[in-house]
């Protein structure tokens, strides 16, 4: 399946999730629910065999969340992350190729739709979808022989969230998604190494995402106060196979590897 029929089915998955639940927005009253969160994570970007990038990234987040009956939601969420990564790989001259602070901004956007589930208790299961975008801009041009590097995703988060009071004051959870990607390209500018050298864009349409959390809440009047300890893996398979121009003329083939990013990090939220 290509990636407009995928976009298609997840669409079509949507529409139907909603009407499922049709009598909900025949509601007027809504609460709108703002967030903020703020946390650091590591981050490791592999494409086996040939090379690895690792740092530490910095976040911030910002959520607002629409609910009616305080069971069917939906919620935007945008996120920035800034961070310092360490390149290792390849060669240079016949030695081995290291390029240390290298400056990585990454942005996340998601709109997801969801509705809790009746479950055991107390507790409160939430099943979700939607959409989201992911973009990730590698500086690597601060180093000898490197590259500007920019990775464009568009995908469909699909995940389950758990909710489990403790007490009046306390609760925890947790939550897994599965980000299936409906779209993706890679922007490798090669005018950073030659001036007559064309930038070369490949499409990446297969590949995944995972993600999961677990967290702890402390209840209050006004606003809650999360803890979350997070991780978050994508697998992107081989692109496409585009041409290689050095002032006009085709040199060669370029394609971007199968690659490997996992995060790992915590996160201090404020709920409304």
């Amino acid at each position: 399946m290509n990636a407009l029929a995928r976009m298609k089915a997840v669409f079509l998955f949507l529409i139907l999730f909603a009407c499922a639940f049709s009598p909900c927005f025949a509601k007027d009253e809504w609460i709108f629910l703002p967030g903020f969160d703020a946390g650091i994570s590591t981050i490791l970007y592999k494409e086996p065999t040939l090379m690895q990038e690792s740092g530490t990234m910095y976040f911030l987040d910002g959520s607002l969340t629409e609910r009616y009956d305080s069971d069917v939601f939906m919620r935007e969420e945008i996120r920035y992350s800034y961070g310092l990564v360490n390149y290792d790989g390849g060669t240079s001259g016949g030695s081995p190729l290291t390029i240390n602070g290298i400056p990585d901004h990454l942005v996340e956007a998601q709109w997801i739709f969801g509705n809790d589930i009746p479950s055991y208790g107390s507790s409160i299961l939430t099943a979700y979808a939607g959409f989201g975008f992911r973009f990730l801009q590698d500086n690597l041009q601060v180093g000898p022989g490197g590259y500007r590097r920019e990775s464009n995703y568009l995908y469909n988060p699909l995940g389950l969230e758990l909710s489990v009071p403790i007490n009046k004051e306390s609760s925890w959870g947790a939550a897994i998604e599965y980000d299936a990607l409906m779209w993706g390209k890679q922007v490798s500018y090669l005018s950073d190494i030659n001036p007559g050298y064309d930038d070369v864009m490949n499409e990446q349409d297969t590949g995944y995402g995972l993600r999961g959390y677990l967290k702890y809440t402390f209840v209050t009047d006004g606003a809650d106060l999360e803890i979350k300890l997070f991780e978050r893996t994508w697998s992107i398979d081989k692109s496409d196979i585009e041409d290689l121009t050095k002032n006009g003329v085709d040199i060669g083939t370029v394609w971007e590897p199968k690659n490997i990013s996992t995060e790992i990090g915590l996160s201090f939220s404020l709920k409304y």
